[in-house]
């Protein structure tokens, strides 16, 4: 993973800690459209009338995840829209939408409906200056350090197992066959502990020191304690780091601080409302 990458994953998940903001979104489809048109129908399944305006949101929302517009992607929406109606329909048929749970379910659909909306117009009525994004992308990138690293770990839950397991590495047991056999990071086990090159600064500050004293090829010679638990530490590799450029990840910072926005307006909405 190169360092756009980094700082992209990295921004991403900022903007993922609370509410899904999407500050790239258009405006609502009232505004850009006519309602006549909309209503009109795009596709009808026995008897019932699938309107232009189903068509054209599930089309906002895959172009938004990158789809392009064009015949595939309508002819992908009507068979989607199809085959959901059909379904729905087959539920109705068996009393599916009389249970118990039913309205409690729609009532749920319709406010996360709501929701977005609701996150749409802030996000439309609050837009980050050309200052706040540089701004913020100018903290990130120094957030991340000057140098990446390409870690081999091993991770357990107490200290005593960690030194042990380093005390079989420094006799000769290799270190990729001491992960597989009891290494807690399943998302590692299989690589043999290595992970891709990481940030400094995305690194736990404990691991980030350990690192700093290391030499390339070179294992820490005792066990590094994070959150996650004790890790056996090896510094396969490192380099400079070189940020990626503001305009390459512009989107990434605009939804960073569009998150950070709703959530001072979700604040305002809390700190007014009666909660019991």
């Amino acid at each position: 993973m190169n360092a756009r990458q980094h700082l992209a994953v990295l921004l991403c998940l900022l903007a993922s800690a609370g509410s899904t903001a999407r500050a790239q979104q258009p405006p609502p489809l009232e505004d850009v459209r006519d309602n006549t048109a909309l209503l009109k129908a795009f596709v009808t399944v026995n008897g019932q009338v699938i309107p232009n305006i189903h068509a054209d949101i599930l089309a906002r929302e895959q172009m938004g995840q990158g789809a392009s517009d064009g015949p595939s992607l309508r002819t992908s929406i009507r068979d989607t829209l199809i085959n959901q109606a059909l379904m729905a329909q087959a539920a109705r048929a068996v009393g599916l939408d009389r249970a118990t749970l039913a309205a409690a379910q729609i009532e749920l659909a319709t406010q996360a409906a709501l929701v977005k909306m609701w996150q749409q117009r802030e996000v439309s009525l609050h837009p980050a200056s050309d200052e706040d994004l540089q701004a913020e992308y100018l903290r990130q990138v120094a957030g991340l350090g000057t140098v990446e690293y390409q870690l081999r770990h091993l991770l357990v839950a107490d200290e005593g197992s960690a030194r042990r397991l380093i005390r079989l590495i420094q006799k000769g047991t290799p270190m990729v066959d001491l992960v597989v056999a009891h290494s807690t990071d399943m998302g590692t086990r299989t690589t043999g502990g290595l992970a891709g090159w990481v940030p400094r600064g995305q690194l736990h500050a404990s691991l980030a020191q350990a690192m700093d004293g290391l030499q390339p090829g070179a294992m820490a010679l005792k066990p590094v304690r994070s959150p996650a638990g004790w890790h056996v530490l090896k510094l396969e590799a490192s380099r400079p780091l070189a940020p990626p450029s503001f305009d390459a990840i512009r989107p990434q910072v605009g939804r960073v601080l569009a998150e950070r926005m709703l959530d001072a307006q979700l604040q305002v909405l809390r700190a007014s409302a009666k909660i019991e």
